[in-house]
Parts: structure tokens; sequence; C-alpha cells
């Protein structure tokens, strides 16, 4: 049996079950990986014999290892979520590799940027997006919707402008205040106010973490983050 012929063996409705599907000949020092597209099966480039041994070292075997048993199913040990299936096809060995525990995904928190400059929003959600979920308000009304319309527990800080339009940054404020929400979302200041009177009274009246002041670069973004949502912790 030919390396063609082995690969039109293996149906496509088996072979989407499986995480990598390759073929091995020692004899012939031959390794071909099989990808499953999602519509066919097809055979990548043929390797040497010796690059699966790179690949079963990631399962923490060796190819001596999986061939002294005839046909079998193997645990892996260092990758305790995977299975290694072997058929014995004469001068080709056929590994299966199945992936029975989905990998977990690692949850994203939420963060809430209010502030009526797109610049800022932008800059911020490009900063961001790939550690949290961004979620945007050009206005408070807009900020306190989002709040009342995601689980409180999911959201890990606000950063709220003071001055934007149809409803301020001193109105979400005064609802964090009104519902006691302080304690439970972290809440920074992103402004360009610059007043000393004005920042006293917001830090004495309300319980935020700290404020930003416009312009600001990565690095001040990045501390005013790392700040607030570990102040709760």
């Amino acid at each position: 049996m030919n390396i063609n012929e082995i690969v039109k063996n293996i149906p496509n409705a088996i072979a989407k079950y499986f995480k990598h599907i390759y073929i091995v000949s020692k004899s012939r020092n031959e390794f071909y990986s099989i990808d499953y597209s999602g519509s066919k099966t097809k055979v990548e480039p043929k390797k040497e014999f010796k690059e699966i041994e790179n690949v079963l070292s990631n399962y923490n075997k060796s190819w001596e290892s999986i061939v002294n048993t005839k046909k079998g199913i193997y645990t892996s040990d260092k990758h305790g979520d995977d299975l290694i299936l072997m058929d014995d096809l004469g001068d080709y060995r056929v590994l299966y590799l199945i992936n029975l525990i989905p990998k977990k995904e690692t949850k994203k928190y939420k963060i809430i940027v209010a502030d009526d400059s797109t610049i800022i929003t932008k800059f911020l959600y490009k900063l961001f997006k790939d550690q949290y979920d961004v979620l945007i308000a050009h206005n408070g009304k807009d900020a306190i919707n989002l709040i009342e319309g995601n689980d409180l527990k999911d959201i890990a800080g606000c950063f709220i402008d003071l001055n934007m339009p149809i409803s301020t940054g001193y109105d979400v404020l005064d609802y964090f205040k009104k519902n006691n929400l302080f304690k439970t979302i972290p809440v920074s200041i992103i402004s360009g106010e610059d007043d000393v009177d004005t920042i006293s009274k917001i830090t004495i009246e309300y319980d935020v973490v700290d404020m930003l002041r416009k312009p600001f670069d990565q690095t001040a973004a990045r501390d005013l983050v790392t700040k607030t949502i570990n102040f709760n912790k």
C-alpha cells in the first residue's frame, strides 16, 4: 500500500475529528502530515523520518515507544488531554492524535471607556483589545447603559471622561455613587481637566482610583488600567 492509497482510506468524515494525522515509514525515510481543510484531506510535502521524533517529543513519546506495541492507544504524559492512536500498515504507520478535552479559552474581562473623543477611544481600544473586551461609550448615558447591560462581575474597570455630551462623566459618577458600585467596579477618570479645586472635589466626593490627564501616552494608559483593575482585588 502506497501513500496515496493510505490517504484515500482516511474518510473526510473521520479526518475532521483528529487534531493531527501523520503517516510514517522508517524504512523509506518518509514522514507525511495529513491536513484536513474542512472539505478534503491533503498530503503535505514529504519530510524525512527524523521529523516525527520532534513531533512525538511534544507528547513525551519517542518513535520506538510507539512501535514497540503493534496497535494501541497511548495517553500523553506531557499533554494529558491528548491521545495517540496508531495503525500498522506494512511499511507505514498511521498516527492519529486526538484532542479529547477542548482547550479552555481564557476569559476576557471587560473594561468600559467613556469619552466623546474618537481619537481617545480608538487609541485605548487598540491598546487593550487583545487583553480585554473594550466597550466604548461616547457619552455618559451610553456608559450607564453598558454598565446596566452587562454582568457587573465581568467588568474589570471603568474609565470616564468628565466632559461629554448628552450626559456627562459626573452623571456616571453620580450613578456609581447612588448604586454603591465603586466597590464592585473600580473607576478612574480620563480628562483634560486641570483645575486643582475640581480634581480635589472629585477625589473627595467619589471613590475613584486615579485620574489621568490628557494628553497621555501608552505607558501612562497601561499604568492607569493596571492600577485601576487591581484596586479592589
